[in-house]
């Protein structure tokens, strides 16, 4: 906040501060953390799937007392160790111990819980992992701007009447612990349920490929031949039909004319019994 003064010995304006002002470019060199290296860090996390009535801890079968004591987390010799030594989360993480311990950083701590419970409860374990998310000395200029991990704080007290403060600006290594669930059983209902979803798409897509086939390709005239066999079943039992009655048409018109014939001979039976009366 300025007060309106200017300051003639430094040509400045004078502003409300607490004095002296900060010097934002020291850093402490050696670095206290540098000793930190060997320090160890225990990590306790559990996991719960309703779901499944699965409650799981990264203390599984054969991480007891005894074990913990001596063991320390190695990615292939002791990978469920949860004991972590500083130094080697730092370097499984990508960065290097003595940059980080000198500007700081942040270290995401990655606790995976991906489970088959299909199998026995006792294959569900944790998986480690380490990845640096900032801090890094290889991290793009617009990033290296603001390097490391820092913040301050302050310790007021009273003095003699005057209110006074103590400014510390803090460099530190911090640990995010992040942590993936996933668990997988096999359901019957489910299955149907795809099983079914798939054989009716199927249905669909072959009537779908037949109305484009029939009517928007540019050969489905010869699509539609293919599919289609065309016959003249009806037009032949129609043919026969009108034969049929043709023929009988005829012989009882030949019937006809041969009973008008008989009746006038003169030598037929009726007329010989007209000419007797």
């Amino acid at each position: 906040q300025m007060t309106g003064v200017c300051v003639n010995a430094t040509k400045t304006c004078e502003v409300l501060s607490w004095c002296p002002v900060e010097d934002d470019t020291y850093i402490p060199d050696p670095p206290l953390l540098i000793s930190a290296e060997n320090y160890t860090l225990f990590i306790k996390n559990s996991v719960n799937f309703p779901l499944f009535g699965v409650k799981r801890s990264n203390l599984v079968e054969g991480i007891d007392g005894s074990y913990i004591s001596k063991c320390l987390f190695d990615p292939k010799d002791s990978p469920l160790c949860p004991i972590f030594r500083l130094g080697d989360i730092v370097k499984l993480s990508g960065f290097s111990f003595e940059k980080i311990a000198k500007e700081g950083g942040a270290i995401g701590i990655v606790v995976d819980w991906t489970c088959n419970l299909d199998v026995h409860i006792k294959h569900c374990k944790p998986e480690y992992s380490f990845h640096g998310l900032y801090g890094n000395a290889n991290e793009m200029d617009e990033v290296r701007t603001s390097m490391g991990y820092n913040f301050r704080f302050a310790k007021h007290y009273m003095e003699n009447g005057v209110s006074k403060r103590t400014l510390l600006k803090v460099f530190g290594i911090r640990f995010d612990i992040i942590v993936k669930s996933l668990a997988r059983k096999f359901d019957i209902i489910p299955t149907l349920t795809a099983i079914g979803s798939g054989v009716g798409i199927f249905g669909v897509a072959t009537v779908v490929c037949d109305l484009v086939l029939l009517y928007l390709l540019p050969k489905r005239e010869f699509y539609k031949n293919m599919k289609f066999k065309y016959t003249d079943t009806e037009v032949q039992q129609d043919s026969e039909s009108l034969a049929l009655d043709s023929k009988d048409y005829s012989t009882f018109e030949a019937n006809a004319r041969e009973v008008q014939d008989k009746s006038n001979d003169p030598d037929s039976e009726a007329g010989s019994i007209e000419t007797e009366r």
